[in-house]
């Protein structure tokens, strides 16, 4: 977004330049897939933009790259939505506190008007109203800890439906999207700090062996993507490779710890971890519909009873656990609000292999 030109277009490099249509097209898509519809401004603008930019014969380019750039321009333009859904008050990726005023207005872009819309937290429906306006306040306090969905749904008089969709999280839950791999002769550790800017933090990782400390690394806290890189460092020499767990911590201004989140990983190569680990896969459905189970939580148990991963669903219902231990028997448990909760044994997983089990709530 912040690259976006003051002629509504983007440029092929995020540091500047001038409008592409390729790269609009590509961005435009890609703005619409995350939420964004029409009443967005960087929307409308890019779709303004790539009008404009069309030329006399139909296409965008008078370059090599003319078929490519056509077919993208036209992509962004085509991906209209035929029931534009906006929503204010809130944002997708935001950590919310106190009360919360959700706003929402839909508009039929075919013309019938709208009949009515719902507004949905966790899949349970809490709001909504028979106009093309709605809104919803949302008490923070009153909910769980972590992360939550927000779908807000339209539907026209003439039987069309858009849904525009919000993570939110609430409570003691400031850290998102962890995720580690080996690069550069070491693990580096990923992850999305989404503390509000007002709360002074530091983050801090611990690389744990078998519930051992062996090395801490601490940075000040800051909204927005965040990464450590360990080398096998500890206090006392080099680790070797094999398995850790990696603790990360939230820790306030007073010194308090606000949120602790494990996660194992495997200080090796891709290729070692390709060769010597498994992998635990799947979808997670509702029976009664097609739709998908987002944000679900999947454990991973073995055969002590101890949670030995835990991940949520993504948007498409799908789940997956990496550098599973070979030869040993686990469990997979599935926990959604509002369902309940399902099992399925897992055989013993074999190593370079990709187990698969999807599950109906």
């Amino acid at each position: 977004l912040a690259a976006q030109q003051k002629d509504g277009g983007f440029p092929e490099a995020t540091t500047g330049g001038t409008s592409s249509p390729l790269a609009t097209g590509q961005t435009l898509y890609t703005l619409r897939q995350l939420g964004m519809n029409d009443s967005d401004a960087p929307v409308s603008a890019a779709a303004m933009y790539l009008i404009e930019a069309q030329k006399p014969n139909g296409g965008w380019s008078d370059t090599g790259a003319e078929k490519a750039e056509a077919m993208w321009a036209v992509l962004g333009l085509v991906s209209t939505d035929i029931l534009s859904v906006n929503v204010a008050g809130l944002k997708n990726g935001q950590h919310i506190d106190g009360l919360a005023v959700l706003r929402a207005t839909a508009t039929d872009n075919e013309g019938g008007g709208v009949r009515k819309i719902e507004i949905a937290l966790d899949d349970e429906l809490v709001g909504g109203a028979c106009s093309d306006e709605g809104a919803h306040t949302f008490d923070a306090n009153k909910l769980t800890a972590g992360m939550h969905t927000i779908d807000v749904t339209a539907f026209s008089k003439s039987g069309n439906t858009a849904t525009r969709r919000l993570i939110v999280y609430a409570g003691d839950h400031y850290i998102s999207n962890v995720g580690t791999k080996y690069v550069d002769g070491g693990t580096l550790l990923s992850l999305r700090d989404i503390a509000p800017t007002t709360m002074k933090h530091t983050v801090e990782l611990q690389i744990l062996d078998k519930g051992k400390r062996l090395h801490s690394i601490k940075q000040a806290g800051q909204q927005g993507a965040l990464a450590f890189h360990w080398t096998g460092q500890t206090g006392d020499g080099t680790a070797k490779r094999g398995e850790y767990t990696a603790r990360l911590r939230i820790i306030d201004a007073t010194g308090k710890t606000r949120q602790t989140h494990d996660m194992p990983f495997v200080h090796d190569t891709p290729d070692v971890q390709a060769r010597d680990y498994a992998q635990v896969t799947g979808r997670i459905q509702f029976a009664d519909g097609d739709k998908d189970v987002q944000n679900a939580t999947v454990e991973l148990i073995d055969e002590a009873g101890n949670v030995v991963q835990s991940t949520q669903s993504t948007g498409s219902g799908s789940y997956r656990f990496r550098n599973v231990t070979a030869k040993k028997k686990y469990k997979v448990r599935v926990k959604k609000n509002g369902r309940a909760d399902r099992e399925a044994e897992l055989a013993p997983a074999e190593a370079a292999a990709e187990q698969a089990i999807d599950f109906e709530l």
